[in-house]
């Protein structure tokens, strides 16, 4: 399976499942089983007898969790107010010096929203340092993709740009812990509500080791893009 799938099927999760840690296990119960894992393996379910998805767990004390393929190195955090929304840093091993970021939203009981549609997305800092100046911006997001997943709809919320990896090293390094709060707002082209497609149109992210995780990163990826360029 894909990161892509990966990614659409995580995104449902907390919507079908109960999860808990008992014991230094993860206790996972759907509608019509109950399946336990030890949390530091890969975790595979069936539900509905149809439905298989699988996501990676290693702690529950983790906030980013990595992977990667041939092509891309993924960073993944789920949201903190709404647990079912996970903002996903793609890093090209071929173009290391920039990166992508999607936001994997789940929605149920609501509107269908098409693809390429835009909305405003409200960005603001939020320090743990009171006396840090935030920073406030808004950026154009639009529906690259949508797909409908038992009940729900999961929508992939793209930007039209990548982020220079360099700069954003810095900036995280300079402001120190802080968390990412986003909020998707009417665009001027398309008026509608958010509200009507998206059962919750606000959530925040923990940046807090995300320097570190993206500065080990980067500096594999250069070193990696390094070697091959000798060989």
């Amino acid at each position: 399976m894909s990161v892509f799938n990966e990614r659409i099927f995580l995104s449902t999760t907390y919507n079908l499942i109960n999860i808990k840690i008992e014991g230094g296990q993860m206790i996972i119960k759907s509608l019509n089983t109950a399946l336990e894992f030890n949390y530091k393996s890969i975790i595979y379910v069936l539900f509905f007898n149809t439905f298989v998805f699988f996501a990676y767990a290693n702690s529950d004390s983790e906030i980013w969790h990595v992977s990667d393929d041939e092509n891309y190195t993924y960073i993944d955090s789920w949201g903190t107010i709404s647990k079912t929304d996970l903002l996903a840093i793609s890093l090209n091993k071929n173009d290391c010096d920039n990166f992508w970021i999607d936001l994997y939203i789940s929605s149920k009981g609501k509107e269908l929203a098409k693809e390429g549609q835009i909305f405003n997305l409200e960005i603001v800092e939020v320090h743990q340092n009171a006396n840090e100046n935030s920073l406030e911006y808004k950026s154009e997001v639009f529906i690259s993709y949508v797909e409908p997943v038992n009940e729900s709809f999961v929508y992939i919320l793209s930007f039209n740009y990548s982020w220079d990896t360099g700069l954003w090293i810095d900036r995280l390094q300079e402001v120190g812990p802080l968390g990412i709060y986003m909020e998707i707002v009417k665009h001027a082209d398309y008026p509608q509500d958010p509200s009507n497609y998206f059962e919750h149109t606000a959530n925040l992210w923990d940046f807090t080791n995300l320097n570190e995780i993206l500065s080990r990163e980067y500096r594999n990826c250069r070193f990696k893009t390094e070697t091959d360029n000798e060989a």
